[in-house]
């Protein structure tokens, strides 16, 4: 639930003219709208829906009766238009204020690209809710855990795919050596052809990372990475070995300027 202080002048421009004088007067009070949203549905393929509502009537808000009812007729109205709600509540969460009707309707038609980013600000949402839980439940081992909700457009059309992805993280070596352990679980939209694959489809991602210097600033990584190839139709595994240098600096000719002993 997101609160927006908005008056209810560009949502009621279309009632302004037939409105009593005193009650168009009053579309300019600044009210504490609600902004809330409804999750519903399995995790791995969530409905999400938007709604816009005034604070109730027990409250200490002073909302004239009147002026209740216009907005509440209105706002009764708009819920009929999923494009409608979604404009609204973009506006509010954006621009803290309504947008009139005769505006651009940047989400008619669009109403899956809105559905997207809803999505995936639940998905960062969940992620964070995630790692908290999971902060405390092995010692010693870090747990990353990311939940990814996207419309994937690999194929030949497009379907939406929702990804959880699992890191198990452990040092050794008075933190000089760092094993990480990695998976991707398709929860939704999983490319058939991924899942008849085999075995390799199960194997986790490796990374090994040594710190030569005890600051970190010369490391040597080692990796092992099992992804699905679309084009090739089937698993690529790639193996390597990196040096990575970590250099801190203000300006770039920094780089290549020697310090002096």
């Amino acid at each position: 639930e997101y609160i927006a202080n908005s008056s209810s002048r560009d949502l009621l421009a279309n009632e302004v003219t037939s409105a009593d004088p005193a009650l168009a007067n009053s579309f300019n009070q600044k009210i504490p709208f609600r902004v809330v949203m409804h999750l519903t549905g399995v995790l791995s393929q969530p409905t999400i829906k938007f709604d816009i509502q005034l604070p109730d009537e027990e409250s200490n808000i002073r909302i004239h009766s009147d002026l209740r009812t216009t907005i509440e007729n209105k706002l009764a109205q708009i819920r009929g238009d999923e494009s409608a709600t979604n404009k609204q509540v973009f506006s509010l969460l954006l621009f803290n204020r309504f947008v009139g009707e005769q505006s651009s309707d940047f989400f008619k038609g669009n109403e899956s690209g809105f559905n997207d980013l809803a999505r995936q600000s639940v998905s960062q949402f969940l992620s964070s809710a995630l790692n908290e839980i999971a902060s405390d439940l092995i010692k010693g081992v870090d747990i990353d855990l990311s939940l990814n909700s996207y419309q994937d457009y690999s194929g030949l059309g497009s379907r939406q795919r929702t990804d959880l992805n699992l890191q198990l993280s452990k040092s050794f070596m008075n933190d000089r050596l760092v094993v990480t352990v990695g998976k991707n679980f398709g929860l939704e939209g999983t490319d058939p052809a991924s899942k008849a694959e085999g075995k390799n489809s199960y194997i986790p991602d490796l990374t090994v990372a040594y710190k030569l210097s005890r600051d970190g600033r010369y490391m040597l990584r080692a990796y092992r990475r099992n992804q699905f190839e679309v084009i090739l139709d089937g698993y690529v595994v790639e193996t390597g070995v990196g040096f990575v240098v970590t250099m801190d600096y203000n300006k770039f000719r920094e780089l290549f300027r020697r310090k002096k002993k």
